[in-house]
């Protein structure tokens, strides 16, 4: 689950000339790095904690604090969660991410909505490999093709955002457990 999230950054959207990464059409924070959820940077922490054999990091519901000191609120990122004790995350049954593009010409936002195409093509691929996780992309690009898929949703979806991929555990099999 965990190595799946960050494959979304590694598309590239080829053009004559140059290949286009998330990493040149994403919305820039201050420091000139990409602006991603702040559930990115905890799932990047869990599995930096895992591949170092340390135990000492544990997500928190609804905040989590990360090593540099910042409180993550991730209420609205997780569903389904499930905690050991007060609030140490066990388990959650949802989680949503999304991707912010730039749009400030128009090579880029053909670039982008190239992107976002490929994105879901990649989606629909796992899919289909990983029958146990709905995974449910939803776009800028098309707001009635959103709206579409999300009456189709068994499942209560409430936001669509710029790019916003949203993993839903299917029967009683958890998402990731944490």
């Amino acid at each position: 689950c965990l190595d799946q999230i960050g494959k979304g950054r590694r598309i590239q959207v080829q053009r004559p000339g140059f290949n286009y990464t998330f990493a040149h059409i994403c919305i820039l924070n201050n420091d000139k790095t990409c602006i991603v959820d702040d559930i990115v940077h905890v799932l990047e922490e869990l599995k930096a904690a895992r591949s170092s054999n340390r135990t000492n990091f544990a997500i928190t519901y609804p905040i989590t604090h990360l090593k540099d000191g910042r409180e993550v609120y991730n209420g609205h990122q997780l569903g389904g969660v499930t905690v050991h004790s007060k609030d140490r995350v066990k388990s959650a049954e949802a989680i949503q991410l999304t991707y912010y593009l730039q749009a400030i010409n128009s090579l880029n936002d053909m670039v982008a909505e190239k992107w976002e195409s490929i994105f879901c093509d990649t989606v629909e691929l796992f899919q289909k490999s990983n029958r146990k996780i709905k995974m449910y992309p939803f776009t800028s690009s098309s707001l009635k093709e959103d709206f579409q898929k999300t009456s189709r949703v068994s499942e209560p979806l409430e936001s669509s955002q710029p790019l916003c991929l949203c993993l839903v555990h299917n029967q009683c099999e958890k998402l990731c457990e944490l």
